[in-house]
């Protein structure tokens, strides 16, 4: 990496040319299409006689914009007018003074072009400093956070909240930004939005059914190229051929399709309202995997490794229970059911089959402990994961001082939906399987469609299996304590 070009000329153009001016202090900083027409837009956006005062742009993550919209734009908007003022803004505090520190660093760069800019011999703090001669700097915040007495020339929101499901969130950060950092602005005053989306009603949503929407320049660029894209670039192809498709695929398959289409594809309408799952993406089975048959060896017909042979399946399968239960004595017709769902998962091939299911209300205490204690018994699972409510915590107390089964107690810490996005991934990739005969079967595919609906809570139950069972599995892989009993009994070797 060589030394910038200090000579007048390729100073001056720094100077003029936002581009070039990334180039000059990120020497690896590429260009490629999205880039360059963010590039355009915000030196348009700094122009004060542009006619483009307030942008907003939608772009999947790690898509470069922050580089770019809140670290090197910034300290070159400082350069070219010492006096503007900047706010800059993100969900977290600590993001934003992180990118206020990399933007303070270029003022302070050797490769900084504008030499009769400096900062301000006062400017110690990392969050809020200033230059001179003009006066000019910029104050970092987060979201929620007081601006009295802080005008801005140019203001900046990036990734303005973090918890897409949150509407406590959502609303505090609208309201924020509308009463707090909107009315902070000079005069002749320039706004930039830019985030993923993450909901329909995250502030680029709002913006675009705002009253005032018309004074905005929105722009959504998909990470996979939709028809009639702004950039003119084939459809169907990757927008940045740093993350080809079949890494986006794979992101998909691990965020689900909600995430996905929201942050990478700028379509939030799958995370604001509608259905989770789609009974579709659900694979189907008839009879059950079996362990693969130990290759003969002639030693075993003197001996036979019992531990080896115990090893080698339980290798291959994971069982997990899920529990969701609902209160105790509840004469409700319409009260929440007492769910179990038993899920087995393949580390062979990564394949999971839901084995058993079942779901019961009005019992007393000691009917559901027997319920339980059957479903257990039938299934055998390696794990149990039990909700630690109210009658969670009783049945879950009884069980382990009088069953051999492991369970381990979980405290909700999000919704059901939001749980179910978490393992979206796995059923939108066809890894979760659904037997074709049950007489459960079509009590819980109705579950599945209307989710989330008015009953909840086999498919919550689903879930909380699905979430450990994977966990479990990769523990089981990491334990090397079955490995070194085997190099210990056996009489051959391994």
């Amino acid at each position: 990496m060589g030394a910038p070009d200090i000579s007048g000329a390729a100073q001056e153009l720094s100077r003029r040319d936002l581009l070039t001016f990334c180039k000059r202090m990120e020497p690896a900083f590429t260009d490629p299409p999205h880039i360059r027409l963010l590039v355009d837009l915000l030196t348009q956006l700094e122009n004060p006689s542009s006619g483009l005062n307030r942008l907003c742009i939608s772009l999947p993550p790690r898509f470069g914009k922050t580089t770019l919209c809140s670290q090197l734009f910034p300290a070159w908007a400082i350069g070219r007018d010492s006096r503007r003022s900047v706010i800059l803004a993100n969900h977290s505090s600590e993001l934003a003074t992180g990118f206020s520190r990399k933007c303070k660093q270029h003022v302070e760069s050797p490769a900084w072009p504008f030499p009769k800019i400096e900062m301000s011999e006062d400017s110690r703090a990392t969050h809020r400093w200033n230059v001179s001669p003009g006066g000019g700097g910029l104050f970092s915040v987060g979201i929620g956070s007081g601006l009295t007495g802080v005008g801005m020339d140019l203001g900046i929101v990036d990734d303005p909240i973090n918890d897409a499901l949150s509407e406590v969130e959502r609303e505090q950060a609208w309201a924020w930004f509308r009463e707090v950092f909107f009315p902070r602005q000079n005069a002749n005053a320039k706004l930039l939005v830019v985030s993923a989306r993450l909901h329909v009603f995250d502030i680029p949503g709002l913006l675009a059914e705002a009253p005032d929407a018309h004074e905005w320049r929105f722009v959504s660029l998909p990470a996979i190229n939709e028809d009639a894209n702004e950039l003119g670039l084939e459809p169907g192809k990757p927008l940045w051929d740093r993350f080809d498709l079949k890494a986006l695929a794979e992101r998909r398959e691990a965020m689900g399709l909600a995430a996905f289409e929201s942050q990478y594809m700028q379509n939030p309408s799958v995370t604001g309202g509608g259905k989770i799952f789609r009974l579709s993406d659900f694979g189907t089975y008839e009879i059950l995997p079996q362990p693969p048959v130990k290759q003969w060896e002639p030693l075993d017909a003197f001996y036979r490794d019992p531990l080896k042979d115990a090893w080698a399946q339980g290798n291959c399968f994971v069982k997990v229970t899920g529990i969701d239960l609902a209160g105790v004595d509840n004469s409700s017709t319409g009260g929440s059911y007492h769910a179990l769902v038993t899920v087995l998962y393949n580390t062979l091939d990564g394949n999971i089959y839901i084995i058993d299911c079942e779901r019961a209300r009005n019992l007393t205490r000691e009917a559901l402990v027997a319920m339980v204690t059957k479903h257990l018994a039938r299934n055998n699972p390696d794990l149990t994961i039990l909700e630690e409510a109210s009658t969670g915590g009783y049945v879950g107390g009884l069980l382990s001082r009088t069953t051999r089964y492991p369970i381990k107690m979980v405290q909700p810490k999000t919704s059901k939906e939001e749980r179910a996005l978490q393992v979206i991934g796995l059923v939108e990739g066809g890894k979760v399987h659904l037997p074709l005969r049950a007489t459960w079967g079509d009590m819980l595919r109705a579950e599945i469609a209307d989710f989330p609906g008015r009953c909840t809570d086999l498919v919550d139950s689903m879930t909380w299996a699905l979430l450990y069972v994977r966990q479990l599995a990769a523990a089981r892989r990491e334990d090397r304590f079955y490995d070194e009993q085997l190099r210990g009994f056996s009489l051959f070797g391994r």
